[in-house]
């Protein structure tokens, strides 16, 4: 079986990466540009997180719910 990396070796040209950095209104706009439900996060190359549309759905419900 292979491993993830290798998996991620052979499509890294379509696999659609993000920076920890980038605004949660810039990842959602990447989830929706690349009709994809999450993306991975990547510092110098190394993998270091998924952002999620359920991240980010349910920071938006429990922000809006905070400000009531």
């Amino acid at each position: 079986m292979k491993s993830v990396q290798e998996t991620l070796d052979r499509k890294v040209d379509s696999v659609v990466w993000i920076d920890p950095l980038e605004t949660e209104l810039e990842a959602a706009r990447i989830l929706e540009e690349h009709r994809v439900g999450a993306v991975p996060m990547q510092i110098d190359g190394h993998l270091v997180g998924i952002a999620s549309e359920r991240d980010h759905i349910s920071k938006v419900i429990l922000d809006y719910n905070a400000s009531k």
